[in-house]
């Protein structure tokens, strides 16, 4: 797996074919202007940590003094930046999959059970794997609803997951003569 398709993955964005570039930006009003007035308030915060302790807290040892002025000048110039909220922006460059938009009739027509010839009922069935239904069996042939539903939930050789891989899907069903859902 590459950086991009990480990158990618992290980001929840399918496709992810390149990053264009990528910046640092402030999102709080106050430190979008500049960036260097960001960072004189950063070094005047470690000067006010090193006042701190170099005049109004006596710390014996040169040592601990020096890590406590870098400990504290670090945590209030790391308050500042998380204030100033800090943003990054992704230039990236995608190539999403086609997108197939699938149809369904969803009205009383699709309870009707077909009277088909023998040869396409037997041809139909294999396609939706179905059991064969002849003449001398007496059960009535399966509707067009029962047809299609055996070809969507197929669970082999399913046209619909053959074209998910190729194609982003989106499904809708006309069940009213003025419009479309969304399934």
């Amino acid at each position: 797996m590459s950086a991009t398709q990480l990158l990618g993955r992290l980001l929840g964005v399918r496709d992810l074919t390149s990053v264009e570039r990528l910046e640092l930006t402030f999102a709080a009003p106050w430190a979008q202007g500049s960036s260097f007035a960001l960072l004189l308030a950063c070094a005047a915060l470690v000067a006010l940590a090193m006042f701190f302790y170099l005049r109004a807290q006596p710390v014996r040892g040169r040592g601990a003094r020096i890590v406590l002025i870098a400990a504290r000048g670090l945590l209030l110039s790391l308050l500042l930046l998380f204030l100033a909220e800090p943003t990054i922006v992704a230039h990236l460059t995608t190539r999403p999959r086609p997108l197939v938009w699938l149809l369904f009739d969803g009205t009383d027509s699709m309870n009707i059970a077909d009277d088909l010839p023998a040869a396409d009922r037997t041809k139909l069935a294999q396609v939706a794997d179905l059991p064969t239904n002849d003449a001398t069996t007496g059960t009535p042939p399966p509707t067009r609803l029962e047809y299609l539903s055996a070809v969507v939930e197929r669970r082999r050789d399913n046209v619909i997951a053959k074209l998910g891989e190729k194609f982003r899907l989106k499904a809708f069903q006309f069940d009213r003569p003025d419009a479309v859902r969304a399934l």
